[in-house]
């Protein structure tokens, strides 16, 4: 789900679709939701994982036509967590990359 952030983010109409990456290894894509601010994906991965990566992370894209992609939200999960239990069910809470401000309203 989104969350009041990405909807701060986006403009009017947004095509999100989110990339999901080991550290910084690029491991999956979901769809993209053509004119949706708050998307459900429902879409399951299978990542195995080995100790030398410390977190997957989520980042939520705007899929622009005549424009590069605009980053709408990041979020992360360490390994750790879900080591542990070995998934992750649930929704997470999406805010600017860190280092970043947010922009918009």
């Amino acid at each position: 789900h989104f969350s009041s952030f990405i909807k701060s983010q986006a403009k009017n109409k947004s095509d999100p679709y989110v990339r999901v990456a080991l550290d910084k290894f690029k491991i999956c894509k979901t769809t993209t939701k053509e004119d949706n601010l708050n998307p459900v994906y429902n879409e399951v991965f299978e990542v195995k994982v080995n100790g030398r990566y410390n977190s997957l992370t989520f980042r939520v894209w705007d899929n622009d036509f005549a424009r590069p992609d605009e980053l709408l939200g990041y979020a992360e999960i360490p390994l750790t967590k879900i080591i542990a239990t070995g998934k992750f069910e649930g929704d997470l809470e999406l805010g600017p990359k860190p280092g970043k401000k947010a922009k918009g309203k």
